[in-house]
């Protein structure tokens, strides 16, 4: 039998607003075994990482831990004071959390050398060089190079993901015997998050420690996770073994969050469905089932029976519901039977909507006051496609590969310094604002955050009625208020809600006000730059399936950028892949996916876990390092060459884009291998 290292016991968190106490964390308990990894999922707001913090004692008021227990090797460490010297041992010493946004945890003003340095003198007996050694040494473990000359840098000098190996390091730098990764790669690149997670694995593996993978994403679940606790209002509603809880979930709840989520090895016909309503007010929670009224099982005892309390479903699998897994089973195949697939999207029609031709975008980049001029990076690259009126074509690529410069450059955010863009066979690029006025209500565009997005201090309906002022669409207030009621029902909102401001909406409430005020101008064509990767995954699944249900009634095309690949084959007829400003692939989607070609699409998809821990087991994964060149650095030939496992010589050549079967072109010298290869 494994050492239980830690083990909560009945943990209960609250928050004092407005004089209400608001249980976030609701009787939860769980344990971990030493050299174990376990994951905590749910939705946002389900308690996931307040129970982590409150573990540590890292709650402030108005918060407070109200009762329960957490018991470290036997000891209950909730009865040390949280500024005791105990606790302070106990964070990082023992037990280290590694959070999701790197920058806001680490010191601006110190080099991140110091700051490992000083974790490991505050937890250890060294002298200033023995701790310098270690420094080094820790560097090394989570993959920096040249680590004597970067220990000297400062975290702004740092990309995403090397930031986010540094909190690694500082997390193993005292020797914890547990980490905590809280959402810890939720914010980064689908290859780097790859890279991490496969590195934290590995590390606990060696020193035999245990990890906690706080995460609503379910694919990370089944390829590292060993056990599983589903989250949702603060309680735990289903735990057991990982394989058990894919295989047989026992819980409505992680029946809905398996079926919201696409998946890579989806039948792209497949419906995603989405879990209707929102998570209960935990000011207010009822004594019945906190989930009763979003399940589509609820039946008659869940609404009058006490709250069920988790119990055994099988040997290690437990799950708090009225309903046995058999009757949930036998009830699926009645929804299984009105599930219809979904109808494609509409009809590709032959007619070229936008057509890029060799667009190349350039910016300076700095070289500070005293350096001056600083080097042309080309953020695009010599970037051609053709987007044909109904289709949807789907934009994938790391961070910094030059997607969202693309869309500005469509948008004329940005100015391309060479090229053809061709609106309805119309050249954009040269034309000043007064002319591309009567354009812009035939090109819209969806946001990333639907916040930030959306201005604070207007009323919902004056956002989503602002185009139809701005390009003169209605003559009329009764017209204005009729068209601004139909928008809203277009998207599913109810029209009473128009004069509510953004903050009291919920994130997807908010993305649809974003496409309700895209569709305001009867575009034809609407840039989706990341518009679902803030949301929850069950709310993607609203958005997503309302996107398609847009673009079927309204005929519309659109360009979906994302980093999701699985969510891009749902949606996308279509798929580009861009890597350094340049599109190294592209094809149909359901080809690209059977046969990608490129090592680089290859790379990508591999890094895409699949939520079935059984298929992950199986496949075979392709481990690319590194992370994606500086734009301004000069590299001859093809720019993945750096990071490609199958570059040679050839490679360093200039390319161009060959055909391999009918639509299906890749930008890669080892071509005639790669056709060998399959």
């Amino acid at each position: 039998m494994e050492e239980r290292i830690l083990e909560v016991k009945n943990l209960c968190t609250g928050f004092e607003v407005d004089g209400q106490t608001v249980r976030a964390v609701d009787g939860v308990s769980f344990h971990v075994d030493r050299g174990e990894i376990i994951s905590i999922v749910g939705e946002s707001g389900s308690g996931k990482s307040v129970t982590q913090m409150s573990i540590l004692q890292l709650i402030r008021k108005p918060g407070r831990i109200m009762a329960g227990e957490v018991l470290l090797d036997g000891q209950d460490i909730l009865k040390y004071p949280a500024d005791s010297e105990e606790m302070r041992k106990i964070r990082g010493g023992r037990i280290s959390m590694i959070f999701q946004e790197p920058m806001t945890s680490l010191n601006p003003v110190l080099r991140v050398g110091e700051q490992i340095k000083e974790c490991i003198l505050l937890h250890h007996k060294m002298t200033n060089q023995e701790a310098e050694e270690r420094t080094l040494q820790l560097l090394r473990d989570v993959g920096i190079k040249n680590e004597k000359i970067r220990k000297d840098e400062y975290p702004h000098q740092f990309s995403g993901g090397m930031r986010q190996r540094i909190m690694i390091a500082i997390a193993l730098a005292a020797g914890a015997d547990i980490l905590i990764a809280d959402e810890a790669t939720t914010a980064l690149d689908v290859t780097t998050q790859a890279q991490l997670l496969e590195m934290m694995k590995e590390l606990v593996k060696r020193y035999h420690s245990s990890l906690i993978i706080v995460t609503h994403n379910l694919g990370i679940v089944a390829r590292y996770a060993q056990r599983i606790y589903v989250m949702y209002a603060g309680e735990i509603l289903e735990s057991g073994d990982t394989q058990q809880i894919f295989a047989h979930p026992s819980h409505p709840y992680t029946r809905g969050l398996l079926k919201a989520i696409p998946r890579l090895d989806d039948d792209k016909e497949r419906v995603l469905e989405p879990i209707d309503g929102l998570p209960p007010d935990l000011a207010d929670k009822s004594a019945y089932c906190a989930f009763e009224p979003r399940c589509k099982y609820a039946g008659r005892d869940c609404r009058e029976k006490n709250k069920p309390v988790l119990h055994e479903t099988d040997k290690g699998h437990f799950a708090a519901c009225h309903l046995e897994a058999e009757e949930l089973d036998e009830a699926e195949k009645n929804f299984e039977k009105r599930t219809l697939k979904r109808h494609h999207h509409g009809i590709i029609k032959e007619e070229k909507l936008l057509e890029l031709q060799h667009v190349t975008k350039s910016f300076k980049k700095s070289g500070g006051f005293l350096k001056g001029g600083g080097e042309v990076f080309k953020a695009v690259d010599d970037v051609s496609l053709t987007i044909k009126k109904g289709e949807i074509l789907g934009l994938v690529g790391e961070s910094g590969c030059g997607k969202s410069t693309l869309a500005k450059c469509i948008l004329k955010i940005y100015q391309a310094n060479e090229g053809k863009i061709l609106f309805r066979g119309k050249d954009i690029i040269p034309l000043k604002e007064r002319e591309m006025k009567g354009l812009r209500a035939q090109i819209s565009c969806i946001f990333q955050d639907p916040f930030s997005s959306l201005d604070p201090r207007q009323t919902a309906g004056s956002i989503v009625g602002e185009p139809l002022k701005i390009h003169k669409l209605v003559s009329t207030p009764e017209a204005y208020a009729n068209r601004v009621d139909e928008l809203f029902r277009m998207v599913n909102l109810d029209p009473a809600l128009k004069d509510r401001v953004a903050h009291e909406f919920s994130g997807g409430q908010r993305q649809r006000l974003g496409i309700a005020r895209a569709l305001a101008s009867n575009p034809e064509f609407i840039l989706c730059d990341e518009p679902i990767s803030a949301l929850d995954v069950s709310i993607q699944a609203q958005i997503i399936n309302l996107l398609e249900e847009l673009a079927d009634k309204l005929q519309l095309t659109y360009i979906f950028i994302a980093h999701d690949l699985s969510v891009v084959k749902h949606i996308s007829d279509r798929i580009a892949v861009m890597y350094l400003g340049k599109i190294v692939e592209i094809a149909p989607c359901e080809e690209l996916y059977r046969n990608p070609l490129h090592p680089y699409t290859q790379a990508l998809l591999s890094a895409i876990p699949i939520p079935d821990p059984v298929v992950e087991k199986e496949r075979k994964t392709i481990r690319i390092q590194g992370e994606v060149s500086d734009g301004a650095l000069e590299i001859r030939g093809c720019g993945f060459r750096p990071r490609c496992p199958k570059a040679t010589k050839e490679c360093e050549h200039s390319m161009q884009m060959k055909e391999y079967t009918e639509g299906h072109f890749v930008l890669c010298n080892q071509i005639k291998k790669l056709k060998e290869e399959i």
